[in-house]
């Protein structure tokens, strides 16, 4: 396992790591917003996009998770498509009904699950950003990755 995608490239089997191409990129957009007199909410808008792909995997889990419950309802519980036998038979209508509560039970249960964790996605999407810290932990992780890219270079000689 390799800190950079170069170590593939060179034979290595496989990387897992930041993609400093993008660090570099964003950090030379916040320097220039930076120097050009940008407020910290117009600097906000790459913090927000991590939090967007949040949400975004949220509401995704979510719709499957529904569409997995409805499936199963529809393969395994009386349904009111046999008419004739709905309106014939009370317990078969009784059975119709109670499962279409528990379906809606449990859809109603994930759509509030869902509700409460974008609800903290929002929180910490609204709180107050460090752009010092998260700048010193950038130019942190970029040290240590330079250290791992000389330790390698020395082990190769």
């Amino acid at each position: 396992m390799y800190p950079l995608s170069r170590y593939v490239a060179a034979g290595g089997l496989m990387s897992y790591g930041a993609n400093l191409r993008d660090a570099f990129l964003q950090t030379g957009n916040y320097v220039g917003r930076i120097l050009k007199g940008a407020k910290p909410s117009v600097i906000r808008h790459a913090h927000n996009e991590q939090f967007e792909r949040q949400e975004r995997d949220i509401l995704q889990d979510a719709e499957r998770r529904k569409k997995e419950h409805r499936h199963l309802h529809e393969m395994f519980s009386p349904t009111k498509r046999d008419f004739d036998r709905y309106l014939s038979d009370p317990k078969f209508a009784m059975a119709c009904e109670i499962n279409d509560k528990e379906l809606n039970d449990k859809l109603t249960a994930i759509d509030a699950e869902t509700n409460k964790k974008l609800a903290e996605v929002q929180k910490l999407k609204d709180g107050r950003i460090d752009e010092a810290r998260c700048f010193g932990q950038w130019i942190d992780k970029v040290e240590r990755i330079n250290d791992q890219l000389e330790e390698a270079a020395l082990q190769c000689n």
